[in-house]
This record gives C-alpha cells, sequence and structure tokens, in this order.
C-alpha cells in the first residue's frame, strides 16, 4: 500500500494545476471534435449528442450521492495509514457502485419506450438508428460504475491530479480517434462506438495500474460495521438531495428543447453551453479549491475573521462573474459566427437569457463553498427539490409560450427564488449572525453594473466587422475597458485594496 507523503500544499497545488489543465484541454478538444462533427454532419446529429448527454445524467441519480460520503470517510484511514479500514469502505463502495450499475441499467432500458415522447422522431437523420445509439449511450454510462470506483483511493489519498491526468490523456486521445473515424467514415454511430471502446479500454488499463499501485485493490475481505454503513446512508440521503437538484436543473434543458421545440435547437443550444459551461467550470474549479480552507478557517477562527475572509473571495467572484459576463455578451455571437456561420446565431433575446443565467450561478459559487466547507448541506437539503420542480414547471410552460428561451428563463426563476436569497440567508443564520453594508452594496451594485457595462460595449463593438479580426479588436476593446470600469468603480472598496496591497508586497518580496 503506497500512502503519499507530499505536504498539503503540494497535494493542493499538483490537484489545482491538473485540474485547470484538464478543463482547458476538455473545452479545446470538445470545440475541436464540434467543429469537424458540423463540418461532417448536420445539427440534428449534435442534437442527438446532446439530448442523450443530458437524459443519462438523469441515470446519475442512481448513484445517490453514496460515492461522496465514502471518499470523505476515507480520508482519516489514509491520514492514519489503516489499511484494513480502507479496504473495508472500498470492499462496500464496489458492491455498491456494481449494484447501481444494475439499476442504472434497469432505469435506461425502462425510459426507452418513452423516447418516441421527447424526440421529434421526424428529425431523425435516414441512416441513424437511434434505438442503438441510446443504448450505446446507456452501455457507456453503465459501465463506468463498474471501474470508477477504484479512483476513490486517489482521492482519499490526496492524489486527485492522477486522476485529472488520466481523464485529459483518455479525452486527447478520444477526440482525435474519434475526428479521424469521423472523416474516414462519415458514420456517427460508428464514431461513437469507438469512444466508447476507447473509454472502456482506458478504463481497465487504468484499473490494472490502480491495482498495482494499491496492492489492496483487489483484496475485499474487511467489512464495515453496520453503524457505518447505517452513517453513510443517512449521508447520502442529504446529499441525494443536492444531486437531483444539479441534475434536474443542469439536465432538463435539452430535454425540454428536444420535446417541445426540435433537436436542431438542441444542438444549436449546445454550441452556446459548451462555451458558457467551460468557462464557468474554470471558474468553479478556482473557488472549490477554497473548500478544505474554509472548513479549517471555521474551526479555527472568529465570525468576523471568516466573515472577512468571506467578502474578499466574494469580491473575486464577482469581479470574475462580472467580466465573465460582459465578455460572453458581447462576443458569444461574433464568436458562433466565426466558428460557425451566421445559421447558428441566436437572437440577442436568447444570449441576454443565456448570460444573466451564466452570471446568476457564477456569482453564487462563494456562497456555495462556504456552505460546503462549513458543513451546512444538511440544512438545505430541501431548496433543491422545490427548485427542481419549479423548475421544469416554469420552463416547460415557458417554451411553449416563447420557445428557446422560455427553457433558459426557467432555470433563471427557479434559481433566483431559491439559492439566491437562501445561501446568503443560511450564512447569517449559522456562521456569521448578520451580512453588514459591504455584502448588500455588492449584491446590488455588481449585477447592475454588469448590465450596464454589457449594453455598453455591445453598442460600442457594434460597428466593428463580423470577422477575425475584428473579432480579436472587439475582445482587447471588451477585455480591457470592462477591466478599467471596474478598477474605476471598486478602486476605494477595503476588497480591492486588501488584494492590491498583496499584488505590491508580493512585487517588493521578488525585486528585493
Amino acid at each position: 500500500m503506497k500512502f503519499n507523503l507530499k505536504s498539503r500544499k503540494e497535494n493542493a497545488l499538483y490537484s489545482s494545476v491538473a485540474g485547470l489543465t484538464q478543463q482547458l484541454l476538455s473545452i479545446i478538444c470538445a470545440f475541436i471534435f464540434r467543429t469537424f462533427f458540423l463540418h461532417v454532419l448536420s445539427r440534428e446529429y449534435l442534437g442527438i449528442e446532446g439530448l442523450f448527454s443530458n437524459l443519462i445524467q438523469f441515470f446519475s441519480l442512481a448513484e445517490l450521492g453514496i460515492g461522496t460520503a465514502i471518499i470523505y470517510r476515507m480520508y482519516k484511514p489514509f491520514a492514519d495509514k489503516d489499511v484494513d479500514k480502507i479496504e473495508a469502505y472500498l470492499n462496500f463502495y464496489k458492491i455498491a457502485y456494481h449494484g447501481i450499475a444494475l439499476v442504472v441499467f434497469i432505469l435506461g432500458v425502462s425510459i426507452y419506450p418513452f423516447l418516441k415522447y421527447i424526440i421529434h422522431m421526424e428529425e431523425i437523420p435516414s441512416n441513424v438508428d437511434i434505438t442503438l445509439v441510446y443504448f450505446l449511450f446507456l452501455i457507456q454510462s453503465v459501465s463506468s460504475y463498474l471501474f470508477i470506483y477504484k479512483q476513490s483511493l486517489y482521492i482519499a489519498n490526496q492524489q486527485s491530479y492522477i486522476i485529472a491526468i488520466y481523464n485529459t490523456l483518455i479525452n486527447v486521445i478520444s477526440t482525435i480517434v474519434k475526428i479521424l473515424i469521423l472523416y474516414i467514415t462519415f458514420d456517427y454511430v460508428f464514431t461513437l462506438t469507438s469512444s466508447i471502446l476507447i473509454t472502456l479500454i482506458f478504463n481497465f488499463l487504468f484499473n490494472m495500474y490502480i491495482d498495482r499501485y494499491f496492492s489492496l485493490a483487489n483484496r475485499y475481505k474487511n467489512k464495515l460495521s453496520r453503524a457505518e454503513i447505517k452513517s453513510i446512508v443517512n449521508d447520502t440521503f442529504g446529499l441525494l438531495c443536492h444531486n437531483i437538484g444539479s441534475v434536474v436543473v443542469n439536465g432538463t434543458d435539452n430535454i425540454v428543447l428536444s420535446a417541445f421545440i426540435s433537436l436542431s435547437a438542441v444542438g444549436m443550444y449546445d454550441n452556446y453551453t459548451i462555451i458558457v459551461r467551460g468557462i464557468f467550470g474554470i471558474i468553479n474549479k478556482a473557488l472549490q479549491s477554497f473548500i478544505p480552507s474554509i472548513g479549517n478557517l471555521n474551526c479555527k477562527s472568529d465570525k468576523s475573521k471568516v466573515y472577512d475572509v468571506y467578502l474578499r473571495v466574494l469580491f473575486v467572484n464577482l469581479w470574475i462573474s462580472s467580466f465573465s459576463t460582459i465578455c460572453l455578451y458581447c462576443l458569444l455571437n461574433r464568436f458562433i459566427y466565426i466558428w460557425l456561420d451566421s445559421t447558428y446565431i441566436f437572437n440577442k433575446e436568447i444570449v441576454m437569457s443565456i448570460c444573466i443565467l451564466f452570471y446568476i450561478q457564477a456569482s453564487r459559487l462563494t456562497s456555495n463553498s462556504f456552505i460546503s466547507g462549513c458543513g451546512l448541506f444538511m440544512k438545505d437539503k430541501i431548496r433543491p427539490l422545490i427548485e427542481s420542480l419549479l423548475n421544469i414547471i416554469i420552463s416547460i410552460w415557458l417554451a411553449n409560450q416563447i420557445g428557446i428561451a422560455g427553457v433558459i428563463i426557467g432555470t433563471i426563476v427557479s434559481g433566483v427564488v431559491t439559492y439566491y436569497w437562501r445561501e446568503p440567508y443560511l450564512l447569517i443564520k449559522e456562521i456569521f449572525g448578520y451580512l453588514d453594508s459591504r455584502f448588500w452594496t455588492m449584491e446590488v451594485i455588481w449585477p447592475i453594473m454588469t448590465i450596464v457595462l454589457s449594453f455598453a460595449f455591445s453598442n460600442i463593438i457594434a460597428v466593428i466587422p463580423l470577422d477575425l479580426y475584428g473579432f480579436i479588436l472587439s475582445t482587447i476593446i471588451v477585455f480591457i475597458g470592462s477591466n478599467i470600469f471596474l478598477i474605476l468603480l471598486w478602486n476605494r472598496s477595503k476588497e480591492y485594496k486588501y488584494f492590491l496591497y498583496l499584488l505590491k508586497d508580493k512585487i517588493i518580496k521578488k525585486y528585493n
């Protein structure tokens, strides 16, 4: 058994760098493959890909959150080098995930007869066997549960960067192979099959590597006690509620679009979401790294100290969210136009809805991180269920009324009336005891300022031609101009002065 001897700072640094690298390369691979995909095939094929990817997300609810609950408990045995306890948790993890794989398969087969209600069958290309494609996606989902449980050993051993490196490698190789096969065969089903086979082969090889690295990986003699299993089950219920919220909110848009609008709309919407989710993923990766430190800070410091740190992290979060939203609103359609062509562009109302949703979800990451780091998940378990229900009802109703924008607005409304006020309330009640004018000033001014600057810079760059050079010029103007305005607006704030001082201090130390 190999235990990680690196320091927490080293592990955190490696994991952060590897995670961000994985996210960036994932975005690049997705862009490259999608470009070739649309060059060879039509947007209906892309709609099938987006729809089934979202549909398979729902099957992940069968996981219940049990993996998170188990990994959380494996940290201590690894710290204590308790091999028997690690083996017991891994044994339980294996049994649970093999059972989940069976449940996912049964769910997938049960849902298949209802596909005709969420897909306009007349839109399916004539050379595509939709039944075969659906079951290929299902097999890919089921097979992941047969392999992934062993990766928990790396996570609990503070070596999640190894998993990030592995995922990056398989993503790059899979993208290259899919592009080659797509260009050789012009066949969507064959390309999808090759992707699944590559994933299965690499998962099998990675599991063999884990077996050699952790000598206990194939030993399953030790068992957990009933009390330990009961504790895992209790925690799983709270995590299940949050998983339901996450899957429903993030996984229903394409399904609603397919059922009430068209597969073509799913394909077009996916072109936008790949950009937006990529940027959101990078921001989320950066802020998620604070969670362990937040938990430690909450245990060791007084409320005023925790509150000051919260406001500083929130300030950075809002700055990045605002700047990113302004850039997305001004540049999204320009990028799509250059990347694809004018037939793939949405109108301003839909783009505005996408950007508002992005800002709302990105600007809450700090509050969400503090709730996670301070262990408040169980106190917020009902909220995701309410959000999910509202999201489905409002999105379906508005999709019938105003089309694509209605689906996005449904997600916006469900978020605003649930987590957007609920998370600050939880922080007041359970951690800080109050939120002063600094918090409320940021919460009110940042979104207003973001809207104003988005419209202002959109009008400024409207006269610039829609070509590559025009896009580069527009990007420079929006990038530099928006940050200048943000500096002018916030340069007197306590949080801005704090980070300016840190920057100056590091520069002085470096050159002295």
